[in-house]
């Protein structure tokens, strides 16, 4: 994207950019944070310019008008044993613990934060595990856990014979 200066936007992962990795060689601890504010910035998209009298600028990316936005709603149950299309809003362990909000990494760190930083604190199964949904608990001691999400009405496991 090219600016009405005429500089270059450097849209996309930040961490990419030479003038964004001169930034963050001056402020290594908050590399982290400095990514998380851009792409989770209510203000707007902004990216990093070429022009050295211009830190960052805003990207003028249009709506569009004849696009009907609408959401799903949320499923409360899951249609197999995975749960992977489980929407719902359970956010406690099987054993009563709290889940930890996706987009946090305290008291757990891992690798689904941007995957799944929309998704509050709520039980979901983003890597296929066996058993369904779970979550990272807000127990430093305790890592994660499942949730107890439970079967859509009409939807039966049998086991395997």
């Amino acid at each position: 994207m090219t600016c009405s200066n005429g500089y270059v936007l450097f849209c996309g992962i930040w961490v990419v950019c030479v003038y964004a990795l001169h930034i963050a060689a001056q402020h290594k601890q908050n590399i982290i944070t400095i990514a998380e504010i851009q792409m989770n910035d209510p203000n707007g998209p902004w990216c990093f310019t070429t022009d050295p009298d211009v830190l960052w600028e805003e990207c003028s990316i249009p709506l569009c008008d004849d696009v009907d936005i609408t959401t799903k709603p949320a499923k409360d149950c899951k249609d197999n044993q995975l749960g992977v299309n489980y929407t719902g809003t359970v956010s406690t362990t099987d054993t009563g613990r709290t889940c930890q909000y996706w987009s946090r990494r305290y008291p757990h760190s891992h690798d689904f934060t941007y995957k799944l930083a929309d998704q509050q604190n709520y039980c979901r199964n983003p890597d296929n595990e066996p058993l369904g949904p779970w979550c990272y608990t807000t127990d430093s001691e305790t890592r994660w856990e499942y949730c107890t999400v439970p079967f859509c009405d009409g939807i039966t496991i049998s086991p395997k014979p």
